[in-house]
């Protein structure tokens, strides 16, 4: 996804804004629409939503995430539309409510790579620290 994501954000280089905008406004959208509109209430998809909306907003590389969004959005829209895959009607483990697909999946790509990104660089670190020899 992360590299599907990249290559759509450098296809629309020049359109970045427009490419942002989309994303940024169809997350918040899906978002509302799942507390509101559709069958059924999506609050973990709320607050993915959100979440992506901030990352969005602050994230080192925007672009790329909302080239995540949109690729994963489609995926999730024509997976589910398919019958191919049905999320559960709860977070398992939490009760809160989850919509089919959640509107904040994509969240969960892009929190994946933040994470990734930001551990990355320590992980690599501590592997290249210098072991004592057991004496």
């Amino acid at each position: 996804m992360y590299l599907t994501g990249l290559a759509l954000s450098r296809a629309l280089a020049p359109h970045a804004r427009l490419l942002l905008g989309t994303a940024f406004l169809g997350a918040l959208g899906w978002g509302l629409a799942g507390l509101t509109l559709l069958p059924r209430r999506d609050v973990g998809g709320a607050l993915g939503a959100i979440l992506l909306g901030a990352f969005l907003l602050r994230a080192r590389a925007p672009a790329v995430y909302a080239g995540v969004f949109l690729v994963v959005a489609a995926l999730e829209l024509y997976g589910t539309a398919l019958g191919t895959w049905t999320w559960a009607p709860t977070i398992p483990g939490t009760g809160v409510p989850n919509g089919n697909p959640p509107s904040g999946v994509a969240s969960g790509y892009v929190w994946f790579d933040v994470v990734a990104l930001a551990l990355a660089p320590r992980l690599l670190w501590l592997c290249r620290m210098p072991r004592a020899m057991p004496g």
